[in-house]
């Protein structure tokens, strides 16, 4: 059965699917945060990579992707955009 073209009427099934999608991308770019780090070679240490997976907010974790990239300590990924969101 092709269901390619199929529309989803229902609000909730609608919104949970916005939802899910939101999440995935969110877990995506803070696996390209741990990535770029261990790319670098930049260690990372439990609570960092724990701040990074938990966060799902995408401004902050593209944020946090640019960081990742010139820092030489991974907690300054978090750490700086903490003091920039003051």
């Amino acid at each position: 059965m092709d269901l390619s073209g199929y529309r989803f009427k229902s609000e909730l099934f609608k919104r949970q699917l916005a939802e899910e999608v939101s999440r995935a991308v969110a877990r995506a770019h803070a696996e390209a945060v741990l990535l770029v780090l261990r790319a670098r070679n930049v260690p990372v240490d439990d609570i960092t990579r724990a701040a990074v997976l938990a966060c799902a907010d995408h401004t902050v974790l593209t944020e946090w992707l640019k960081r990742a990239a010139v820092v030489s300590r991974s907690v300054e990924v978090i750490v700086q955009s903490r003091a920039v969101a003051r």
